[in-house]
């Protein structure tokens, strides 16, 4: 709801009406463990839908490694402050939540930047072609270097349809780790977080925990390699 109604602030300045946004969490998809993830339109209708396997995933390891047996890497994250059991449960919890905000953002930046219409568009065939005729000599050259026994027409669209979703993808981290950043670096969030530990963290602190959650994100379930719609 906090993801959500912070992007619905944005949009209503932009187009002056909230996004449509229903939100899934799968609870008994353990053998799908392929579908962690995934953004989607149908009737103007947006939805998210998120397996719990992801916060399982993410979860584990910050048990793991936000413990006693792993001091340096509290310490690590907290700028050099000593381990105690009190403040590694608040930056567990914490970072989980960044991890799990990561996610939200990165597929509400493929609603928000219309990403979703744009890959489901009628005229998507003619903004492959446009780019293909962009950039002739290399897509050629990368269709020669690959199996010649494949249509080359082919092998041009798909290597064509896997850049447009990498730039896409990119696009989805940049709006989630700017709103990640500006949310949780600013004073008054650093301050509420003090006012919960018994050993004070600064900004630079607050920022290396953002970035960390974020890489543990992209790390754990692989985001930005999946197509838009699994």
């Amino acid at each position: 709801k906090g993801c959500l109604g912070a992007i619905n602030n944005v949009t209503k300045n932009k187009y002056e009406a909230a996004i449509n946004i229903d939100f899934k969490i799968n609870i008994n998809d353990e053998s799908n463990k392929s579908k962690k993830y995934t953004s989607d339109i149908n009737d103007n209708r947006y939805k998210i839908e998120i397996s719990q396997i992801i916060y399982k995933d993410i979860q584990s390891f910050y048990n793991h490694a936000l413990n006693n047996v792993n001091c340096d890497y509290f310490s690590f994250l907290t700028g050099g402050n000593a381990y105690n059991d009190n403040d590694a449960k608040i930056i567990r919890s914490l970072i989980l939540e960044l991890s799990m905000k990561f996610i939200m953002f990165h597929e509400l930046g493929h609603i928000y930047n219309g990403h979703l219409r744009y890959t489901t568009s009628d005229n998507i065939s003619q903004y492959i072609n446009k780019i293909l005729r962009a950039n002739k000599d290399y897509y050629m050259n990368k269709a020669l270097r690959m199996n010649e026994s494949k249509d080359i027409n082919k092998v041009l669209e798909t290597e064509a349809v896997y850049d447009i979703n990498k730039i896409l993808e990119m696009n989805a981290d940049d709006f989630c780790i700017t709103r990640i950043i500006s949310e949780y670096c600013h004073p008054n969030y650093i301050n509420y977080i003090n006012n919960l530990l018994k050993n004070e963290i600064d900004y630079f602190s607050m920022a290396r925990i953002a970035i960390e959650a974020i890489i543990v994100s992209l790390t754990v379930i692989g985001l930005g390699y999946n197509n838009l719609s699994d």
